[in-house]
């Protein structure tokens, strides 16, 4: 089963494997790590106001034409043992500069006083280190797999001239139905609605995500090909029917937390994102159970399966359903090169859905081979097998929740050198609900040029219920319009993957 493609819900991600959480240097990818968005407030981007703001007096050479200039400071970012101010603003959180940041500007200002008089106050402002603001206006991408089957082994098969008469070619043509099939389809969609960043904050409206996967048992799946042996079983057990839809909307903000909080690195970060999810349609299994006995002249079944939907009994029209998430994300430089981060994703996140379907049905019974053949010609009933088999259905009013798999993310990002980033991350999910796995991922890459018109990424990762992903993608900068191209593979490369996803984004940064 797909575990990892709503993971990667933008071009980049899908092209970096999972991988790039964290130096992401203002691209808006609305999966990182929410902490990620601290590094546009790491510098103040705009005057200070009075309220906050200190009058020091620095003194120039007497020669100038006035012995004095102002100039404007934030209080909190004062320090107290070499200006004797005590600091009014003791919050958690700041965006101010460092003091040796604070100090180095106060040496540049006193050399320009030496040469140029100013008698009226000089405000510091900083650049932000992300862009001031950027918007989605398109973003697509869609994965789809198939567990065991592969290309390969669709031209072996189909196309490769087996005599099915050969027990031998014909067991080798059922060798890739051996496991489980998984099929799975995943899919995000981002509409121009509203889908934007302005410094550290990110309001996402409009992005679209939808999940369907079907686990069908081996058996099952090679049955219309090779049909029952004289007693053998095929146990139903694992037939699994899942599929969500939903839509959150999301408010990010990133802080910088202020120095000394954590007894290691340079300059942290905090990250929290707050996500209401509308439900559009949900449908699930709770339960399926039974087995099929093939016997000398008659099939046995016996199966009961219980299934639970958003559309109501009596109209048969869809409920929606309502829920909320959170996301938690940390970041810490630990120097110019290295930065490391941690991140909860969904945290307690789920979805109620209120007077959707409970739906139960049983079947029990036998059906000889003859009597297949009667059923076929019989078209006098809607329901030709029930002389043969016995079965009943109930639907019936029922709340029901979808709860979206909560994950760890532990992150790294290193730059040796301008043009080129490493990023590393371990993502640990904490169920196997829809795409969670159970089985850690690893993800690995790396981004040439990030600071280019042209950056291009390529990604591993390693785990999961897939055991191996790669993707490969590139973003293209036209002024403030950039365009982001991502795709992969799932279970193996090229003609040995099980499945594939790709991503396509249209953004504007300024």
């Amino acid at each position: 089963m797909a575990a990892f493609v709503m993971g990667q819900s933008d071009p980049i991600d899908i092209s970096t494997a999972g991988a790039s959480q964290l130096r992401l240097r203002g691209q808006l990818t609305l999966s990182r790590n929410p902490a990620s968005l601290g590094y546009s407030v790491s510098a103040r981007p705009s005057e200070p106001s009075i309220d906050d703001t200190l009058s020091i007096k620095t003194f120039v050479e007497p020669d100038s034409i006035d012995t004095t200039s102002t100039m404007i400071l934030p209080i909190d970012t004062l320090a107290t043992d070499s200006l004797s101010v005590e600091p009014q603003d003791t919050s958690f959180f700041t965006d101010d500069i460092l003091l040796d940041e604070f100090l180095d500007e106060v040496s540049d200002l006193v050399d320009e006083a030496e040469d140029t008089s100013r008698s009226d106050p000089i405000p510091i402002q900083l650049e932000p280190v992300g862009p001031r603001f950027s918007m989605s206006l398109l973003s697509v991408s869609a994965g789809f797999g198939s567990g065991p089957i592969t290309p390969n082994w669709v031209n072996d098969q189909l196309y490769g001239g087996k005599d099915l008469r050969d027990p031998a070619q014909k067991e080798e043509f059922f060798s890739g139905l051996s496991e489980d099939i998984s099929l799975f389809i995943s899919n995000s969609s981002s509409l121009p609605f509203l889908n934007l960043s302005f410094g550290a904050n990110v309001i996402s409206i409009g992005r679209v995500l939808s999940y369907t996967s079907v686990n069908i048992p081996n058996g099952l799946a090679q049955l219309p090909f090779k049909g029952l042996e004289n007693g053998e079983e095929l146990n139903l057990n694992s037939l699994d029917i899942q599929h969500v839809s939903y839509v959150p909307i999301s408010y990010s903000r990133g802080f910088v937390l202020r120095p000394g909080t954590l007894p290691f690195g340079r300059k942290s970060y905090l990250g929290l994102r707050a996500a209401l999810f509308i439900g559009l349609v949900s449908v699930h299994t709770d339960m399926a159970k039974g087995s099929v006995i093939g016997e000398n002249d008659a099939t046995v079944l016996d199966m009961e399966i219980e299934l639970k939907h958003n559309l109501s009994v009596e109209d048969n029209l869809p409920v929606q359903g309502l829920g909320a998430g959170l996301d938690i994300g940390l970041i810490t430089e630990i120097n110019d090169n290295l930065v490391v981060g941690l991140s909860i994703e969904d945290l307690a996140a789920n979805i109620l859905w209120t007077d959707g379907t409970t739906y139960t049905a049983s079947l029990s019974g036998s059906i000889r081979a003859d009597e297949f053949s009667q059923i076929a010609d019989d078209d006098s009933s809607s329901n030709p097998y029930e002389p043969y088999i016995s079965q009943s259905e109930n639907r019936e009013s029922s709340d029901h929740t979808t709860v979206i798999p909560m994950a760890i993310n532990i992150s790294g990002a290193y730059a040796p050198r301008q043009w080129v980033d490493l990023n590393a991350n371990l993502k640990l999910y904490l169920s196997d609900d829809y795409w969670g796995s159970t089985v850690p991922i690893l993800s690995l890459s790396s981004e040439l040029f990030p600071l280019s018109k042209l950056p291009f990424r390529i990604g591993i990762a390693l785990g999961g219920e897939t055991g191996f992903i790669w993707g490969a993608g590139f973003s293209l900068r036209l002024g403030p319009l950039i365009l982001d191209i991502g795709g992969g593979q799932y279970g193996g490369s090229f003609n040995d993957a099980t499945g594939m996803n790709a991503g396509f984004s249209l953004r504007i940064e300024k």
